[in-house]
């Protein structure tokens, strides 16, 4: 992961990846895992304050040109297009 060769950043740019998941399983980090999960999240999602993406299911592997050819057009805004490899 991170910045893949050949790719030239602009100065002072730079790139690195940091996996955050990792994190959330580390055990010396339950106690703060558990309030992001069972309060935080419950919270502002039963307050109104966040909201999950509206999900499209496009059909099988068949369907992945057409899901491409609506992003790259610039016809999905705030929607999760979903392939379903074994759909078909």
């Amino acid at each position: 992961m991170g910045v893949r060769a050949g790719v030239n950043l602009p100065d002072g740019v730079t790139g690195f990846f940091a996996q955050f998941l990792d994190d959330y399983m580390d055990p010396a980090n339950a106690e703060f895992t558990g309030w992001v999960w069972w309060e935080y999240l419950e919270k502002v999602l039963a307050d109104d304050q966040m909201h999950v993406l509206p999900s499209r299911i496009m059909g099988g592997l068949n369907q992945a040109q057409l899901a491409w050819d609506l992003l790259r057009q610039g016809r999905i805004s705030a929607e999760r297009l979903i392939i379903q490899p074994n759909a078909e």
